[in-house]
């Protein structure tokens, strides 16, 4: 069975998970239909833009970049995705965080828990993000503000935009 026909997304490796705008983000993905041209696009959940053609090889995968475009909004959390010329998402990114040209991140958000060392924040929007560093003693349910900038995501086991605290505020 493909991917399609299972209505299952795809993961659609990235690196960076944040940047400003103009960074390059390297995309790769397996598992696709093979030998088929699909679109990149990037996207938050006001709008997308349509980035670029790519075929994927005889084995369903495929690997490109892309520039985080102007219109991205600061300190928002965006996607890239893989979809057929439906524009279907077929794969799927993680959070990609929009920082300022200083590499600073601010988000907001509820703690949850924590583990390794991570601690969870779950934005309003519900975007997943861990945080590192000096997080303090953190009790789950607390409302903060976290400035920092983005770390990588294998700190935390991959699953959210991870960001090395400088500052936390409790709100």
């Amino acid at each position: 069975m493909d991917a399609t026909s299972r209505q299952v997304r795809l993961p659609l490796p990235i690196t960076p998970r944040g940047g400003a705008i103009g960074t390059v983000v390297d995309l790769s993905a397996t598992g696709l239909p093979p030998e088929e041209t699909l679109l990149i696009a990037f996207a938050n959940l006001q709008s997308y833009q349509l980035m670029q053609q790519v075929t994927t090889d005889k084995d369903g995968s495929f690997a490109t970049t892309q520039e985080v475009p102007r219109w991205a909004e600061l300190n928002g959390a965006h996607y890239f995705f893989a979809s057929r010329s439906d524009e279907r998402p077929l794969a799927f990114s993680h959070p990609f965080h929009v920082t300022p040209t200083s590499g600073v991140a601010r988000v907001s958000g509820t703690i949850g828990s924590t583990v390794d060392g991570c601690v969870d924040l779950k934005t309003p929007g519900d975007v997943l993000y861990h945080l590192t560093g000096d997080a303090g003693t953190r009790v789950a349910g607390e409302r903060v503000t976290v400035t920092g900038r983005v770390a990588d995501a294998a700190v935390c086991g991959g699953a959210g935009v991870v960001i090395d605290v400088a500052e936390i505020e409790v709100r």
